[in-house]
C-alpha cells in the first residue's frame, strides 16, 4: 500500500465524515422542532436499525455459508464461481427479507 492509496483512503473517510455531519445536523434540526419525543423516537429508531442490521447480517451470512457448503458437497467441489453467486443471492435475500420489515415496520403505511 503506497502513499497514494493512503491519501485516497483518507479523502474518502473525510468525505464520509463530512456527509454524516451534514445529515446529522439536518435531521437533528428537524427533530428539535418536533420536541423531546421526536428525538427519543429518532434515537430508538437508530438503535433498532443497528440491532436489526446485525441480526440480519449474521443470519444472512449463516445462510450464505450453509448454501455454499451444501452446494460444494452436491457438486463434488466443481463450479466454484456458480456456488459463490448462488449462495450470495440466498444470503443477501435472507438479509434483506429480515432487515426491511423489522427495521421499518411502523413507518410503512398499512
Amino acid at each position: 500500500m503506497g502513499r497514494g492509496d493512503l491519501a485516497r483512503d483518507l479523502q474518502v473517510l473525510l468525505a464520509g465524515i463530512c456527509v454524516g455531519r451534514y445529515l446529522r445536523c439536518f435531521y437533528v434540526k428537524d427533530l428539535y422542532r418536533v420536541g423531546r419525543r421526536g428525538i427519543t423516537g429518532f434515537n430508538f429508531l437508530t438503535l433498532r436499525i443497528v440491532m436489526v442490521s446485525m441480526i440480519a447480517y449474521f443470519c444472512g451470512e449463516f445462510v450464505n455459508s450453509f448454501v455454499l457448503a451444501k452446494m460444494k458437497l452436491a457438486d463434488d467441489g466443481k463450479r466454484m464461481s456458480w456456488r459463490f453467486v448462488v449462495s450470495t443471492v440466498f444470503g443477501e435475500g435472507v438479509d434483506s427479507l429480515l432487515f426491511y420489515p423489522i427495521a421499518f415496520y411502523d413507518m410503512w403505511e398499512q
